[in-house]
């Protein structure tokens, strides 16, 4: 759905890959990075921050993409 620019199912199948694996890194920040792309700062932000927190500090470009949706926009923005 991403190659096909379908923001709406891309996020419907972000979503259902975070019902799978609640504790996996990746979808979560792809779906804050598809977020912040659409506009969606404050839920960018928590996905972003979910992602971190999975994460565990092992990929920088993870916490860097919470640190630019901070930047750009931020929750309450």
């Amino acid at each position: 759905f991403a190659i096909q620019n379908d923001a709406v199912d891309t996020e419907k199948g972000l979503r259902a890959a975070i019902a799978v694996a609640p504790n996996w890194f990746k979808p979560h920040w792809t779906l804050a990075k598809l977020l912040q792309m659409t506009g969606r700062h404050a839920e960018a932000e928590r996905e972003a921050e979910a992602a971190v927190e999975r994460d565990g500090g092992k990929h920088k470009e993870v916490a860097d993409t919470l640190v630019g949706i901070r930047a750009v926009g931020g929750a309450g923005k």
